[in-house]
C-alpha cells in the first residue's frame, strides 16, 4: 500500500494558503487591476505622470501606453475590395 502523505497549508490555486492575508491582498489586487482597465491610455498615463513624476518612472508602462495611444490615433488601413 502506498503512503500518501498529507502537506499542510497548499497554495494560492487551491485557495488554501497559510500566508496571512493573501487572498485579502489577491482581491484588493484583483479590484486595482479593474479600476486601471477601465481607464483611457491617457488617463493611465495622467496617473503615471501624477506618481512618479512626468516622464519618470516605469518606462516599460509609459512604452506600452505610448504604443496604444499612436494606434488609437491613426487611421485604420483601408481594406480593398477582393475581385473574384
Amino acid at each position: 500500500m502506498e503512503t500518501v502523505f498529507k502537506r499542510r497549508g497548499g497554495n494560492i490555486r487551491n485557495g488554501r494558503t497559510t500566508f496571512p492575508g493573501a487572498q485579502r491582498r489577491q482581491e484588493a489586487a484583483k479590484l486595482r487591476q479593474e479600476a486601471t482597465s477601465k481607464l483611457t491610455p491617457q488617463e493611465r498615463l495622467a496617473r503615471l505622470d501624477a506618481a512618479f513624476g512626468p516622464g519618470q518612472g516605469a518606462q516599460k508602462e509609459r512604452a506600452k501606453l505610448a504604443k496604444l495611444i499612436q494606434a488609437q490615433q491613426e487611421p485604420a488601413p483601408k481594406k480593398k475590395k477582393a475581385t473574384a
